[in-house]
């Protein structure tokens, strides 16, 4: 890493009051504590320092990646030789509620916004509790259970590598099963949403009747990146179901574990890898095509070395 694009990072997070931290363990920022390094973590507090940083950046050409709440990322024991740009400061992290619209800072912890949201009489994301996602993470996956993020969200602002906004509106958005279709330069700022009204008594009844139910059917209190695999786009069986009938539930390798609680989830029992959750991944997927000749496609995303 060239130290002229530490210094002039470095010289705008003073500048701005924001955070910059230099070869930092990326496993301290991943549901599943798995990780190398950062070259670089950058916490920008406002989009003008990201713009300004975006621009730093893109001058050096210097690979950048995005990382929400590290809940769907699995990083490599090699770490990222380039800069990660985290939004979990400043104006990232911000909610917003005038009557039933939210506005929510692509940083926002998806359960800050769920509880909010019930605590203003507002329904519409409760089924989504227990999910570990920032707001950005959880719409680049459209993270859904019962319904989808994507169904509440009137319009998102979205930077791109030269710096520049643009709000899009949701029908220009092309949303799929656990995607959203953006180019791969564009950052998520934040989102605008529009809710129904409901009692708030009911929307805290449901929201723990959804996390008692996920509770009891997803190993949430472990250390994991979620669901590993995407589920078919054919036939009934989901991938977690697939899996278990492949004989798969409870396989161990090295300091990962398929899940005997939820087939497609991977734990981290203990000073796992990255390679541990890769070949174990694999041999999950060569069970599950040599049993039901369907290949899995991963859900979760891999970058770095």
């Amino acid at each position: 890493m060239d130290n002229r694009i530490k210094k002039r990072l470095a010289d705008l997070s003073e500048r701005c009051g924001s955070n910059i931290l230099f070869d930092e363990p990326l496993w301290r920022y991943s549901s599943v504590g798995i990780g190398g390094n950062a070259a670089i973590l950058y916490l920008p507090g406002s989009s003008e320092e990201l713009k300004e940083a975006r621009k730093c950046i893109g001058e050096t050409g210097v690979p950048t990646v995005v990382l929400g709440k590290g809940s769907n990322v699995l990083v490599g024991d090699g770490g990222v030789d380039g800069v990660v740009i985290k939004l979990s400061k400043g104006c990232f992290e911000t909610v917003n509620v005038k009557n039933e619209t939210v506005t929510a800072g692509a940083g926002v912890h998806l359960g800050k916004l769920i509880t909010r949201c019930a605590e203003e009489g507002l329904s519409g994301l409760e089924g989504l509790i227990g999910i570990p996602a920032t707001v950005g993470g959880a719409l680049k996956n459209n993270a859904s259970y019962r319904s989808a993020i994507s169904e509440c969200l009137v319009k998102l602002s979205v930077m791109d590598a030269a710096g520049n906004i643009r709000w899009i509106e949701q029908n220009e958005l092309e949303f799929g099963y656990r995607s959203l279709f953006l180019d791969p330069v564009d950052i998520i700022l934040e989102a605008v949403f529009s809710f129904d009204r409901s009692s708030k008594e009911d929307l805290v009844d449901k929201i723990k009747a959804h996390f008692k139910a996920k509770r009891k059917k997803q190993p949430l209190e472990k250390k994991t990146l979620g669901c590993v695999f995407k589920n078919p786009q054919y036939g009934d069986m989901s991938a977690g179901r697939m899996i278990e009938a492949s004989g798969m539930k409870g396989e161990v390798l090295g300091g990962t574990k398929v899940s005997e609680k939820h087939a497609n989830f991977i734990v981290n029992i203990g000073n796992a890898t990255a390679l541990d959750y890769m070949s174990l991944m694999e041999v999950v997927k060569n069970a599950v095509k040599n049993e039901f000749s369907v290949e899995l496609d991963p859900e979760i995303e891999i970058f770095g070395n």
